[in-house]
């Protein structure tokens, strides 16, 4: 690394970690991800102070150049980060798709009762198949 170059890499990853901090303290970033990027923050602390940690993690990983290094773990990082968030997409996808589901039948329900009573059976015996899935709906996705 050359003279100039590790001053510029200490301050910028001092600055990443203070923003990191300062974001936490905000509530702009969640506390499940707080650590992730509180390590991220410190992993880049170390490698701009022991730039040979770098070199010998470039020659274990068989890399030509540090850079190289750098830009593999960015990439895995990211790559993992956007497995992560695609599951939680996916999960909340479904929560909405459940609760979406059980105000409807609730809205639905709450509409019968301010009609009034229901004037035959056959109608009641509906209305308790949908309190039977709302029940359902609430047995799977309890939070």
């Amino acid at each position: 690394m050359l003279a100039n170059q590790r001053p510029f890499a200490i301050l910028t990853a001092l600055v990443l970690t203070a923003l990191i901090v300062y974001l936490i303290r905000k509530r702009k970033l969640r506390e499940e991800y707080a650590l992730l990027w509180l390590i991220v923050g410190a992993g880049v602390i170390a490698l701009a102070v022991w730039y040979g940690a770098l070199l010998r993690l470039t020659s274990l990983i068989g890399a030509v150049a540090p850079t190289t290094t750098l830009f593999i773990f960015a990439i895995l990082f990211l790559l993992v980060l956007a497995i992560h968030f695609s599951i939680s997409h996916s999960r909340l996808s479904d929560q909405i798709k459940d609760l979406t589901q059980e105000l409807a039948m609730i809205r639905k329900e709450m509409e019968e009762l301010k009609s009034g009573p229901p004037s035959n059976q056959p109608e009641h015996k509906e209305q308790e198949h949908d309190h039977d899935q709302v029940s359902e709906l609430r047995k799977r996705n309890p939070g």
